[in-house]
């Protein structure tokens, strides 16, 4: 499989763990909120899903090594652990 291009600026968040789709919900609504209140501007992470079930439980590493389609300069890994926390990985 390959990742896919995604627009410049953005970085590709790959989900790799379907077992909660709730879970998947909340962690990206964490991930791409906007803090109004902070005191600085934020209108959340710019970031695109890559929502695919071929990419189920790979690792962050298994990810980072993937074809990409494009000049990726990072990727967010969603994965078991990121549902749980409602955190993610990122990996170069």
């Amino acid at each position: 499989m390959k990742i896919p291009r995604v627009p410049d600026l953005f970085t590709a968040a790959i989900r790799t763990d379907y077992t909660n789709d709730e879970a998947w919900h909340e962690t990206w609504a964490a991930l791409t909120a906007a803090y109004p209140e902070a005191d600085f501007d934020w209108d959340g992470a710019s970031l695109i899903a890559v929502d695919s079930p071929m990419l189920a439980n790979l690792s962050a590493g298994q990810v980072a090594s993937l074809e990409r389609d494009g000049d990726h300069a990072a990727l967010v890994v969603i994965d078991d652990r990121s549902l749980r926390d409602h955190t993610a990985v990122s990996s170069t």
